[in-house]
């Protein structure tokens, strides 16, 4: 099953993007896979994995202190 949350997470973190981050943050709990595509440092800090691509290939794949 796919679920798909939309809405442009780059902006700064409004009251409304951190509910979008609650909802993400939920179904990783629950075992869902959840993949967060951002220019915004302070989004990806929340994940347990980043990935960061570089001209297309991945420049980098790693586990943050959230996966701790």
């Amino acid at each position: 099953e796919l679920t798909r949350i939309v809405r442009d997470l780059t902006s700064s973190l409004s009251e409304a993007t951190l509910g979008i981050l609650s909802i993400v943050d939920d179904l990783h709990r629950r075992g869902r896979t959840v993949v967060v595509v951002t220019h915004d440092a302070e989004v990806a800090a929340r994940a347990a994995r980043t990935v960061t691509l570089r001209d297309g290939a991945v420049a980098t794949d790693s586990a943050t202190a959230r996966a701790a």
